[in-house]
């Protein structure tokens, strides 16, 4: 603060009070008890009147009346609630009914703040939004803007900022963008006003009463203001354009007193400020200078969540991970680095910055709700299955223990596991495997939110066994899997088989004596409906009548807990037709499957070898 800010602003706080005969009665914020004790004041008879004057010697600055009348009181307060910034306080009554202005004589060069003490609704707002602290109130400049001085830095500051409004407008679907700008035309219901303020902020409303707000998009910039906080506080005003009335009114009153990128809000209930931070991110491409696109070094960045992990911290209760989430949506890289530093895979969405815009028009007060609106968006452009992957990539990951136990419930020792999910047309997974124990055990750092799997490698063969994390887990929480069952993995995928097409090598001699090299056994697989399991035993059927006749093939069988040993099979193969009629049947026992390589196994999934 300056040496000489009281001559500016009249000692940085001052308290106005239209009648309160007893200051006893008001209490801080913190500390209820605390009260607010006053030197002797002193009182001036407002002459009735046009523009009255009256100099006062307590504060040292002048006040102004509209009409005049009535009685002016001034004192210094001693002590009470601790205003956030140094000076002298003082406690002014007015008893008139006119408007009163308090002026200071401007210096150039010196920054112009003035706190008041009451009920602040602003952004920087507790939740419950009816509590009394110290806070900045709007200052207004002269009429003289001389080069140089905080007024002229305050004016370029509302520039950029209607800068920054007219890109956002450009970026806006057509169907939205005229009606937008017209709703912050000149006397329009959202035209801004903009106060010279060092408490950057964007307040929507004034409150006259506890249950009426009236609109007033208000945004303060000071004259220290960058690109970022001009940013952010346009991103705070556009969010109130595009939700509306009722939507910012809840987002508004969410924000407590104290915020930064990085800070964790538990519950995941404040998002009002991640709209802002996303707005930072399109005017300037960082948010406070940091990449979104690369949110570990982003949030490794901030003071507030230096050093931490989802393991260590519910990772979507971060402010800025909102932001995050939403920047995903329109990176164009394929690659995103790790939280070691790693480049991994990442999906690209493909999104604009007018679709995102449109899903923050939502107002969704809570990060799952963010969560709920990107996945609808998605499921419309047929990515939803992606949402896991990008999720965890970001950060919204969780860490698990398990076990892993055959169908006799037994442990599954030495098998490889490792977490990967199945989204847009290939498998996302995540870094590295980890070994079972002797009893089956495992943990895992890294898993994705929802609905994945598990891919379990036994020797050379693998399954997948499918786990559903909710998204609402806070990611701090580890996840106990319980036991998971893996059958063979063999036997795992032949369960998922849509036919069954068995071809042996060597002589095959038939009931009725015929004998042949080798069998091709479901000649028309493609006509089969999906063979039927109980535990590791199969049946399959079909009928197909020919206006010459027909063929019926039926199938029984059985294979090892592997899936790797045909332990039985009995196949009866009939034709009937005009000219001749045929029954095969044949009953083989203990065949075991041999390995050559993955090419040669073809396994009918979904329609598809």
């Amino acid at each position: 603060m300056p040496r000489n800010l009281l001559a500016v602003l009249s000692a940085a706080v001052v308290l106005f009070t239209a009648s309160c005969p007893d200051p006893e009665k008001v209490n801080g914020p913190d500390e209820p008890k605390n009260t607010f004790a006053l030197a002797p004041a002193a009182v001036y008879t407002v002459p009735t009147g046009v523009m009255v004057q009256l100099p006062d010697s307590v504060s040292g600055g002048t006040f102004s009346f509209l009409s005049g009348g009535g009685t002016l009181s001034v004192a210094r307060i001693l002590s009470g609630p601790k205003p956030s910034q140094p000076g002298k306080s003082f406690w002014v009554e007015y008893t008139g009914s006119s408007l009163a202005r308090l002026e200071f004589p401007d210096t150039p060069g010196e920054i112009q703040v003035l706190y008041g003490y009451g009920v602040d609704l602003g952004s920087i707002d507790d939740a419950t939004g009816r509590v009394e602290r110290w806070t900045c109130v709007p200052v207004a400049e002269s009429l003289c803007v001389t080069p140089g001085t905080s007024a002229q830095r305050h004016a370029a500051a509302v520039n950029q900022a209607w800068g920054f409004f007219g890109a956002i407008l450009d970026s806006l679907p057509s169907t939205v963008s005229g009606r937008v700008a017209t709703q912050v035309a000149s006397g329009a219901a959202y035209e801004p006003t903009f106060y010279n303020s060092e408490d950057h902020k964007y307040k929507g409303f004034l409150y006259l009463t506890d249950l009426v707000p009236i609109t007033r998009p208000m945004i303060f910039l000071g004259p220290s203001s960058t690109d970022h906080t001009i940013a952010h506080e346009v991103g705070h005003f556009m969010n109130h354009i595009l939700c509306g009335e009722s939507r910012y009114l809840v987002l508004e009153a969410q924000a407590p007193a104290e915020h930064i990128p990085g800070m964790a809000h538990p519950g995941r209930a404040m998002m009002v400020e991640d709209y802002a931070h996303f707005s930072d991110y399109f005017c300037t491409g960082t948010i406070l200078n940091a990449n979104p696109e690369e949110p570990w070094s982003m949030f490794q960045s901030f003071t507030a969540s230096t050093g931490l992990s989802p393991s260590a911290v519910d990772w979507p209760s971060l402010e800025g991970f909102g932001a995050v989430l939403l920047t995903a949506l329109v990176r164009r890289s394929p690659t995103i680095r790790s939280s070691a530093g790693q480049q991994e895979d990442f999906p690209v969405i493909g999104a604009s910055f007018g679709d995102v815009w449109m899903l923050t028009a939502s107002g969704a007060p809570g990060m799952g709700a963010l969560r709920d609106t990107v996945e609808a968006f998605l499921g419309r452009r047929g990515q939803k299955a992606l949402l896991p992957v990008l999720g965890e990539r970001i950060g919204w990951r969780y860490n698990a223990k398990g076990r892993l136990v055959n169908e006799e419930g037994k442990p599954v020792s030495g098998a490889k596991v490792q977490a990967v999910c199945t989204a847009g047309g290939r498998t996302w997974r995540t870094p590295g495997t980890v070994r079972t124990g002797a009893d089956g055990r495992f943990s895992l750092s890294r898993l994705f939110p929802g609905e994945s799997a598990l891919r379990v490698w036994q020797d050379k063969d693998s399954s997948d066994v499918t786990i559903t994390i909710p998204w609402s887990r806070p990611t701090n929480q580890e996840v106990d899997l319980g036991d998971l069952t893996v059958g063979g993995a063999l036997l795992e995928l032949l369960r998922k088989t849509r036919w069954i097409d068995i071809k042996f090598e060597g002589e095959i001699r038939y009931s009725d004596g015929y004998t042949r090299g080798g069998i091709l056994l479901t000649s028309f697989m493609d006509n089969y409906d999906p063979p039927l399991w109980n535990g590791t035993s199969f049946s399959l059927e079909k009928s197909v009548t020919f206006p010459s006749g027909s063929v019926r093939v039926a199938v029984q069988g059985k294979v090892n807990a592997t899936g790797r040993l045909l332990e039985s099979l009995h196949a009866t193969y009939a034709v009937t037709s005009r000219d001749y009629n045929i029954n095969q049947l044949f009953d083989l026992r203990d065949i075991e499957v041999e390995y050559y390589d993955e090419d040669a196994v073809w396994y009918g999934l979904e329609g598809a070898v």
